[in-house]
């Protein structure tokens, strides 16, 4: 397997990664079994990034990510996401904070490696807020990301 360090950040991940979507539903509607014998396979073959997401099966991908590294306590890194919705533009900071907490506690983990905004970002902000504005990014997204660092929650923050 190839190695590659991941945008400016120190870690090595495989060139291929485990993607946890919805796309063939083995993280999130298989049996805990079949997704347990995949996660192991992509282990043994070297791959060692695992991206999900909160929206990926409504938290499903999470928990049974979760699941399995429970079991077969790998070391691999983790990628998650979180969208911001209109509601959440009233806090946010807190929408951030709170977004990462829940994922932490389905992924049941202390902290993630990567965590990453899963929003369009353009001039202005769209009124459903699927689109954020820099500004938005700017003053309110990397400063609490980088609080969530700062306190050891994350390691790394992105933008996907």
């Amino acid at each position: 397997m190839d190695y590659r360090t991941l945008g400016k950040t120190d870690l090595r991940v495989s060139a291929l990664g485990f993607g946890c979507g919805n796309v063939g539903g083995l993280m999130i509607r298989s049996e805990p079994s079949e997704r347990e014998r995949a996660v192991a396979r992509a282990l043994e073959l070297g791959i060692n990034y695992f991206d999900t997401a909160a929206q990926y099966g409504n938290g499903q991908s999470e928990k049974n990510l979760g699941q399995v590294f429970k079991t077969l306590k790998p070391t691999a890194y983790v990628g998650t996401k979180f969208r911001l919705t209109a509601p959440d533009m009233t806090d946010i900071s807190g929408a951030i904070t709170r977004a990462l907490e829940a994922s932490l506690k389905r992924l049941d983990m202390e902290k993630v490696d990567l965590f990453q905004l899963h929003n369009q970002v353009g001039a202005e902000r769209s009124a459903d807020a699927d689109m954020l504005s820099v500004a938005d990014v700017i003053e309110q997204v990397i400063p609490t990301l980088h609080t969530l660092k700062q306190q050891g929650k994350i390691q790394f923050c992105g933008m996907t």
